[in-house]
């Protein structure tokens, strides 16, 4: 066998059939070997390790960013001395949340 040949047609919809582009493409073995080496190369050097997540340190947690981690809002005026306090709604009055980077894992990607 000389070489692959690979055969691709012009898809659009609505375009009559002998409209259609059509074109061959051959590649050699050597280069098909080629293109194989170097896919293979680079699933071997890549880092498919996770890592740490910087935002959350490895917890899966963060710090609720509306209540700012005391699991408390102050709603009311504060001008007219008429504020009270509730459970944060966002965190249900725990003060952290779920890490949005690595949705609560601790770890990522290395290639995120």
């Amino acid at each position: 066998m000389e070489g692959v040949e690979l055969g691709f047609v012009n898809g659009l919809s609505g375009v009559s059939e002998k409209k259609r582009l059509r074109s061959r493409v051959s590649v050699s073995t050597e280069s098909s070997r080629r293109g194989l080496e170097l896919s293979w190369n680079y699933q071997e050097k890549r880092n498919d390790k996770p890592l740490i997540c910087e935002d959350c340190g490895g917890s899966g947690i963060s710090e609720c960013r509306f209540c700012l981690g005391s699991g408390y809002m102050r709603l009311g005026d504060t001008f007219l001395c008429s504020t009270t306090t509730c459970a944060c709604g966002a965190c249900k009055g725990h003060g952290d949340v779920q890490c949005k980077k690595c949705c609560g894992r601790g770890m990522r990607a290395a290639w995120l």
